[in-house]
């Protein structure tokens, strides 16, 4: 599905899969290793629209940074960014407002160390290693505090990571932590997959996922609204990925289900 990446002579490729390098071999990129190969291809036979439903949560999030634009925003903090890829946000957002600044957050090293290589002559862009559910390693970080302006509205998106944080690890008050940290007027972006159109699927990612470095958690669309509480949820609130604005009315099949995920945004009042 892709071409082979080669490891950098100081770097030994790992034993056990990534969901970040799985999705970027499911996008056709190169940054991944045999093992998440292995991974990515035996999702595919249980899933045959795995990499359809990936190719389409990445338009989807062009779609977000896009429309974010169009309502002023000019800050971007990434959480869960994954492998650099081809149309990132900051590509996206400077090419259309050149002065917005972002911030990516992972908490994987290799997609980390792949981000500084890819940013290192972007003065508006720059990676943070920090987790998701510990909100001050990416809040309090050097890089988010020197590019980031927390006194101004800013967006936070969340695209297909929070169903990689089990309940346990408290996603909902994680997400809460964010939104108290930016002033009104920021937004909140998020797509979260969801076993709601085949009940099937919920017994294949209990299979799959257990062979990688996390589990998946497939949330329903109300538990996914959840997230949205203490925001307004804008138009057309959660619906199914290829619903959320779509550039043309014909991109909407009559199965925007088989995306295998939701997606809104919020506005925090």
């Amino acid at each position: 599905m892709s071409e082979e990446r080669q490891p950098a002579s100081n770097e030994a490729a790992p034993d056990q899969p990534s969901i970040a390098r799985i999705y970027d071999y499911l996008l056709g990129g190169g940054r991944n290793y045999p093992v998440d190969r292995q991974l990515a291809d035996y999702i595919v036979q249980l899933v045959p629209d795995a990499p359809e439903a990936a190719r389409a949560n990445r338009d989807l999030l062009h779609r977000m940074v896009r429309f974010l634009l169009a309502r002023g925003v000019r800050q971007f903090l990434d959480i869960g960014s994954g492998v650099p890829a081809e149309g990132n946000v900051h590509e996206i957002a400077q090419r259309a407002a050149p002065g917005s600044r972002v911030v990516y957050a992972d908490v994987d090293e290799i997609v980390v160390s792949e981000s500084i290589r890819m940013l290192e002559d972007n003065e508006r862009a720059g990676v943070v290693h920090g987790d998701l559910c510990e909100p001050e390693s990416i809040l309090h970080a050097t890089v988010a505090r020197d590019l980031l302006n927390f006194d101004e509205p800013m967006a936070i998106l969340c695209n297909a990571v929070l169903h990689f944080v089990p309940d346990q690890r408290a996603p909902y008050d994680a997400i809460r932590q964010f939104l108290n940290a930016v002033p009104s007027g920021s937004y909140l972006a998020i797509s979260h997959a969801s076993g709601a159109a085949d009940p099937a699927l919920l017994n294949y990612a209990s299979t799959v996922f257990t062979r990688s470095d996390v589990p998946i958690v497939l949330r329903d669309r109300a538990e996914i609204t959840e997230f949205f509480r203490g925001t307004e949820l804008l138009e057309p609130g959660v619906v199914y990925s290829p619903q959320w604005h779509p550039d043309t009315a014909g991109e909407v099949d009559d199965r925007p289900d088989r995306a295998f995920s939701y997606a809104g945004v919020g506005r925090k009042p």
